[in-house]
């Protein structure tokens, strides 16, 4: 099977059956934010549950394309139980890895090689890369509040 047919294959299974959709309700140790892209008119809410230093769940609620979708569906996978180090480091490797540059495939899982795929589709980069990049700012937001507070 292709690589293109593979990628293909990725995106719709996600889109057609996201996994952790839908946000908590009353979860105090969530931190919320929002993005959009005004240029397509996707937009995204995630929420982070974090236990010390680590991610515990990822939720998230989205109206966009099948890239937006796909990609919110699999981060919430790939960076559930990783330390806020882990995620960041995942994160940066997989912006590499969606803008043609240099990553560390053994960072990555095999699974999120596929979306390599993006880069032949360059009006739907931000789409892939809006949830990655939401969860890194919220995460710098959340070590800067504490180091603010020591």
């Amino acid at each position: 099977m292709s690589k293109q047919e593979l990628y293909r294959q990725l995106i719709l299974k996600h889109y057609k059956n996201p996994v952790n959709i839908g946000l908590e309700k009353n979860n105090p140790h969530s931190y919320l934010s929002q993005q959009k892209n005004f240029s397509c008119g996707d937009e995204i809410t995630l929420q982070v549950t974090l236990e010390k230093n680590k991610i515990v769940n990822i939720r998230y609620e989205l109206q966009g394309c099948s890239i937006l979708v796909a990609s919110a569906s699999l981060m919430s996978i790939h960076l559930k139980n990783n330390t806020l180090e882990e995620s960041i480091e995942k994160i940066n490797h997989f912006l590499n890895l969606l803008e043609n540059k240099p990553f560390d495939k053994k960072v990555l899982k095999e699974e999120l090689h596929i979306l390599e795929n993006v880069i032949h589709f360059p009006g739907k980069f931000k789409c892939a890369s809006m949830p990655w990049t939401l969860l890194l700012k919220m995460i710098q937001e959340r070590q800067n509040t504490l180091l603010a507070t020591k």
